[in-house]
């Protein structure tokens, strides 16, 4: 966590060391912490950079500050794969999700935040299964590790894990998740295999496919489950 002071003003960050990155990145999001993302930066000419956009991340932070309301309802934002993208809610004979694109339009028999709360569920948890585990070959053939079965379900309070079986579990949130952080936790959890604990020898394993994981590793810490 960084911490520089504009004014009177103090702003704290994370920094996110991403080797891909051809260009750097500050975020300000509701709900998120200050993210500044580089490709390369030491402590001190990250502080200078935030520094030096001080004042658009103080009224960025202003415009953000309104309270998260947790009600779901048409003209909300949804998050989805990275982005977030606004909802349509109406009444109609059947219960169903779908996203166009740009927006997400659900349909319900009856209009209550628990049954618009337990269908986008089902609608996360299926994209899940379509998107992110097909994700899983990509890694399985990189580090040459096999679980023994792929399965996505709400977790409170963990992104995923692998049990002594070798199954591993992933939270249907991940499908919230931007992919780079998905490919993260992925292989994270694929590394669990042989190194069932958090030990130096799994780190390295890490670093062995993802150099940079650190930045995504640090990120992940500060998204909502």
């Amino acid at each position: 966590m960084g911490k520089v002071k504009y004014g009177n003003t103090i702003i704290d960050y994370v920094l996110s060391i991403e080797k891909e990155l051809k260009h750097d990145y500050i975020q300000v999001e509701q709900g998120q912490p200050i993210l500044y993302r580089t490709s390369n930066a030491t402590e001190e000419t990250a502080n200078k950079y935030v520094l030096k956009k001080a004042r658009w991340i103080i009224e960025k932070m202003k415009l953000v500050a309104e309270p998260i309301h947790e009600e779901i309802k048409t003209g909300s934002r949804l998050p989805y794969f990275g982005r977030k993208y606004y909802a349509e809610i109406k009444q109609g004979d059947k219960n169903e999700v779908s996203f166009s694109g740009s927006k997400f339009h659900i349909t319900l028999k009856e209009i209550t935040q628990e049954n618009i709360n337990e269908l986008l569920q089902s609608f996360y948890r299926q994209k899940c299964i379509e998107k992110i585990k097909p994700r899983f070959n990509r890694w399985i053939k990189t580090t040459g590790y096999t679980p023994s079965k792929i399965s996505f379900r709400k977790m409170e309070k963990r992104w995923g894990s692998c049990t002594s079986e070798n199954q591993i579990i992933l939270n249907i949130d991940a499908s919230k998740l931007p992919w780079k952080l998905i490919d993260y936790l992925i292989l994270h959890e694929l590394c669990h295999i042989p190194f069932k604990d958090h030990t130096k020898d799994f780190w390295n394993e890490i670093r062995k496919h993802m150099e940079d994981y650190e930045g995504y590793d640090k990120r992940l810490d500060y998204w909502e489950v």
